[in-house]
């Protein structure tokens, strides 16, 4: 079956499932008045590629994150919030729509597919309410074409526009799109306003122009690209040492480097480095909020769209949703809402990216009917909920003509709870079916695959996993 006719499939039966699905209430009751915030302004920042275990506050050995940690101080901290999709594009409209990645559809760059205008979203919802949108984005994934961003009063994009390699480089960081919003929000402070402030600063390519978390560093590896696997790699060696080979951007694109496990401690810190200048540009976003004395009126969410990959099973930057991706090195993401009438609390609950638009019309007190598949996190936040038994993930990725590092359609789906993880992928085009399935108890770090000597849980997991991919006519 050829590329094209999968692709066509896919955008076909996901719009099907859109059409004919039950129009779900979603409403915002089960929760307190004294934690309503009625005609808040929602503050949403996101630091994209950020994983959950690099955040100093939640354990990490280095400060990246100190006033993000200030944050969590002072905010609700959900401990266990997961991503459904390993790249930005599906997961970012996921967290607008609370809808899934197979329900949204809109989970590939290149296939010129838009959000339907009548998919309602929390900009939508917001401007309905009187209040007045803004978007200072990084661009790309969050780029007007597909559907989303175009629907804010206001979208400035930062880019850096390195014409050497614009593919790569163009992603704009929160160091450019924090001051543009600091400066939006002098001027309109006195409004009601949801604002979104976005940046890529922990995707590659980690350019800072000093290092000071590793300045002992003394290998010959080029950092300044992005550094890639495209699926599972076994180690080689080389007079005994164990190397990973990898491709390196800079240049020619299949620049085949090998990096041994030092060099991959400094790419680690590089990536911190990124982190921790990232964490100082929302510092002053904070502070100026505070200063214009609009904390106590204002809710402020601090959230990753997902995260990354440094090795593990020889894979490094995701490469598309490949064998692997569901890692929760990728899937495990920080979420921290800060609400004014409540004070610092931690939820452990399992919960997901899908339920961030039901969660912010609950805080703001608002009832509104449209088609969705997230739930309100306040019943979490009240702990009057166990929360969710299982969370579910899932996307398709379709290679561009001429991809010179895939070339087959995928689809990767995953099931979890507080025990288990089961991890499915397939081949579309040969129907070649992986799964891996990991005890999180015994195995957090998912090193040991068990689903050969845990038949029992193998096969409750993946009947589960069934029937949820089913309801999406896939």
């Amino acid at each position: 079956m050829t590329k094209k006719y999968w692709v066509i499939l896919f955008f076909l039966l996901g719009a099907g499932a859109l059409f004919c699905a039950i129009e779900l209430r979603m409403k915002a009751a089960s929760f307190r008045e004294d934690i309503l915030c009625k005609d808040c302004n929602v503050v949403l920042i996101t630091m994209t590629n950020l994983r959950f275990d690099h955040v100093s506050g939640n354990g990490y050995f280095r400060d990246t994150t100190p006033n993000i940690d200030a944050l969590m101080k002072k905010g609700v901290v959900f401990e266990n919030a997961f991503s459904h999709s390993s790249w930005t594009l599906p997961e970012a409209i996921t967290m607008y729509t609370g809808l899934y990645p197979f329900e949204h559809t809109i989970m590939n760059r290149h296939l010129n597919l838009m959000l339907d205008h009548k998919t309602m979203t929390i900009v939508d919802a917001l401007k309905s309410q009187g209040y007045v949108t803004a978007l200072f984005s990084g661009g790309y994934d969050y780029d007007e074409q597909y559907g989303l961003t175009n629907r804010f009063d206001i979208h400035e994009k930062c880019t850096k526009n390195n014409e050497q390699d614009p593919g790569i480089l163009d992603y704009g960081e929160l160091s450019c799109s924090i001051p543009k919003a600091m400066e939006w929000l002098r001027q309109n402070d006195s409004k009601k306003f949801f604002m979104h402030v976005q940046g890529f600063d922990a995707h590659c390519p980690f350019n800072q122009k000093e290092h000071f978390f590793d300045v002992d560093y003394s290998g010959k590896i080029d950092f300044s690209g992005c550094i890639w696997t495209f699926g599972k790699e076994k180690p080689v060696y080389k007079n005994g040492k164990e190397y990973y080979s990898v491709l390196g951007s800079n240049g020619n694109a299949s620049d085949k480097l090998l990096l041994d496990q030092r060099d991959i401690e400094h790419l680690k810190s590089i990536y911190d480095e990124s982190i921790f200048r990232a964490d100082e540009y929302i510092g002053q976003f904070l502070a100026e909020i505070d200063r214009l004395g609009l904390t106590n009126k204002t809710i402020i969410i601090f959230t990753s769209e997902h995260g990354d990959m440094f090795g593990k099973y020889g894979r490094f930057m995701r490469g598309g949703p490949l064998v692997g991706t569901f890692y929760d090195d990728v899937i495990h993401i920080p979420l921290v809402f800060r609400i004014p009438s409540i004070d610092h609390e931690e939820v452990n609950t399992l919960v997901s990216q899908i339920d961030l638009f039901p969660t912010i019309m609950s805080l703001l007190g608002i009832e509104i009917s449209t088609r969705i598949s997230g739930n309100s996190l306040v019943p979490n936040i009240l702990g009057k909920t166990k929360g969710s038994e299982y969370i579910y993930a899932g996307s398709t990725f379709t290679p561009e003509d001429g991809n010179m590092f895939m070339s087959h359609p995928t689809k990767t789906l995953l099931i979890r709870n507080v025990e288990w993880k089961l991890i499915k992928t397939e081949m579309l085009e040969d129907g070649k079916i992986e799964y891996e399935l990991f005890n999180l108890v015994n195995d957090p770090a998912e090193l040991v695959d068990v689903k050969t000597t845990e038949q029992e849980a193998f096969e409750l997991l993946r009947g589960k996993l069934d029937h949820w991919e089913k309801s999406f006519n896939f």
